[in-house]
């Protein structure tokens, strides 16, 4: 068990490969978000945008692997599922310095469309 998500992941991996990396997000104030957000500050991934939600879950997903080595995922989205098109345009400055946005369908998917949509003249590549 342990901070994650294919955002977080991504973020991380990023972070070590020498990558200045903000992570916009939305976490539960409960100890997964806290531990998530402990993380991601140890990582020196950006978290002036990850939002703290006083009354939702921060998003959990469960790996169950059979023995044939397949697997299958659960997704909770819990607070992240419910990131607003204003949460997303808060970092509208960030995202106009950045080279690359990447996004998750571990979200809501306002967020994603509002991110997607704006601004026209940014590339993105989708995980």
């Amino acid at each position: 068990m342990g901070p994650g998500g294919k955002g977080g992941n991504q973020a991380t991996a990023a972070a070590r490969c020498g990558s200045d990396v903000t992570f916009i997000s939305k976490l539960g104030n409960d100890v997964f978000g806290r531990e998530a957000l402990q993380h991601f500050t140890n990582e020196n991934i950006g978290t002036e945008f990850m939002i703290v939600d006083p009354e939702m879950a921060t998003g959990a997903a469960l790996i169950a692997v059979d023995d044939r080595g397949e697997n299958s995922i659960v997704v909770a989205l819990g607070a992240c599922g419910t990131i607003t098109e204003e949460e997303v345009l808060a970092a509208e400055k960030k995202m106009k310095e950045a080279d690359v946005v990447l996004l998750q369908l571990e979200t809501s998917i306002d967020a994603v469309v509002t991110t997607v949509k704006w601004p026209q003249n940014m590339m993105y590549r989708l995980s």
